[in-house]
């Protein structure tokens, strides 16, 4: 089974990305702690959202907002002109759930969950 999770802060504004084949994707990066308050450490783990999800990702995201995603982790490899061999990885998001509360005046409920 191959499923990514993560609740987290998003690192900066998320950008659209548009593919050779014109299909657009949101990109984001949410930063994730892990470990207790002594050791603790933030992975910054790349985001990628498409389909129905990136205009919504693309409207309702900003840089310092608090969300859970879920998704499938995909890995890829490229080699560089020096030879090297890198290595690239990111989550699919199939599911974001906006855990900031809502501005006052504003509609709806708390968290958010759009999939």
């Amino acid at each position: 089974m191959n499923v990514g999770s993560g609740i987290g802060y998003l690192a900066r504004d998320p950008y659209m990305d548009v593919s050779k084949t014109g299909n657009e994707s949101c990109r984001f990066t949410l930063c994730v702690s892990r470990g207790d308050k002594e050791g603790a450490y933030t992975d910054h783990i790349s985001c990628r959202a498409a389909g129905r999800l990136a205009p919504v990702c693309m409207s309702g995201l900003a840089s310092g907002k608090h969300v859970g995603i879920t998704g499938k982790l995909q890995t890829w490899t490229y080699q560089k002109e020096d030879g090297r061999q890198h290595y690239g990885y990111e989550i699919l998001v199939d599911t974001v759930t906006f855990m900031d509360k809502k501005n006052e005046g504003e509609d709806g409920e708390d968290p958010a969950i759009i999939d």
